[in-house]
């Protein structure tokens, strides 16, 4: 149970965060006269095709940001914003609201931030979700941040690195059974492995079938409307 809060919570905080991030990242690119629009995209996009690697990254995240064994563990290192989506959300912003809407708001005398908080974010609904989706998504599947960055602090672990480590677990004891005593052995022997490994796989993607039908439609229209360019 407290795996699974702690996910329900990296989950929650980190799609909260990274949504609001790309929307704000996103909205000043989808402005056709924002200055450099051109390279600010380009930067973006840059991202998606070149990045510092593994290696560079713990380094990083370890040593500069001291962010092992602590709860920003599991939800900054390469989850809290993909340049994939900000483009998604830009096309959307681009393409998808009136640019009269903006004009009249200007002339009302609306400041940028009023237009993204009573315009853009009410209007871009669908593409958020969509976005929200992909990372929700992202924080519930992942595992890597746990195995990199949550070394001593075990009790931080997510439903995944519970789930992973227990399969881990049952494979080693496999692995090893010559070396159990013979009562052990025999109770090894009647562990049902590939059973355990399906239940395991249901409770880690239960949530995921609950929520999705209810943000389906959301989901549909922002990716088509959010790729088209």
């Amino acid at each position: 149970l407290s795996a699974y809060a702690h996910t329900v919570l990296y989950t929650v905080v980190g799609t909260f965060i990274n949504v609001l991030i790309t929307a704000l990242f996103a909205y000043p690119l989808s402005l056709k006269n924002l200055p450099g629009r051109k390279a600010w995209n380009f930067y973006v996009f840059f991202t998606m095709l070149f990045s510092g690697g593994l290696i560079p990254s713990y380094m990083m995240w370890s040593t500069t940001f001291h962010i092992k064994d602590t709860v920003f563990a599991q939800i900054v290192p390469t989850l809290l914003m993909s340049a994939m989506n900000v483009l998604l959300v830009r096309t959307y912003f681009a393409t998808s609201i009136p640019d009269a809407l903006f004009e009249a708001a200007q002339i009302d005398g609306a400041s940028q931030l009023t237009i993204f908080r009573s315009i853009v974010i009410p209007l871009g609904k669908p593409i958020l979700v969509t976005v929200g989706t992909f990372a929700a998504l992202g924080y519930w599947n992942d595992w890597t941040n746990g195995l990199y960055y949550i070394t001593k602090a075990t009790n931080l672990f997510g439903i995944q690195n519970l789930l992973n480590r227990m399969v881990s677990d049952l494979q080693f004891l496999s692995q090893n059974a010559s070396g159990l005593s013979t009562d052990a052995t025999q109770m090894l022997a009647k562990t049902p492995t590939t059973a355990v490994q399906m239940a395991i796989a249901f409770v880690a993607i239960l949530p995921i079938l609950i929520l999705f039908p209810f943000l389906q439609k959301y989901y549909s229209k922002g990716i088509s409307l959010g790729a088209v360019k």
